[in-house]
Order: C-alpha cells, then sequence, then structure tokens
C-alpha cells in the first residue's frame, strides 16, 4: 500500500492536519491511469481544460456533474 499526504484541513481549533490517504497498488494504478487520461498536456495537473471533456466521457447528465 502507498500512502499519501491527503487533504490539509484545519480542527476546530485551528490546528491545521493532513489526513493521511492510503491506496492499495491497484488502486494507485488505477487513479493513475485516471490522471494520466484527464492530464491531456501531461503538465501534472487537470485544469477545467482538460476536466470538461474527461467528466463528459462519464456518461453522467449535466445536472449530476454540476453539483
Amino acid at each position: 500500500m502507498a500512502s499519501f499526504g491527503g487533504p490539509i484541513t484545519r480542527d476546530n481549533t485551528g490546528t491545521v492536519r493532513r489526513r493521511e490517504i492510503t491506496l492499495t497498488t491497484r488502486e494507485k494504478q488505477v487513479y493513475g491511469q485516471l490522471w494520466a487520461a484527464a492530464d491531456t498536456d501531461q503538465s501534472g495537473f487537470i485544469t477545467g481544460v482538460d476536466a470538461v471533456p474527461f467528466f463528459a466521457k462519464s456518461g453522467l447528465s449535466p445536472q449530476i456533474l454540476g453539483q
């Protein structure tokens, strides 16, 4: 399993916390493939220009995608 620093949040005292995310090897492979498919310009970032066509391929309605 691979562990990654997760989202940074603040608790109710204002202390910054980072939740650790653990992925199996298979999950890391699948999400890596999804990232590569979405990051079409291989910039390392997924912008709106990248995200719109990627999510449009999901088959979900615009109403669901807009939530």
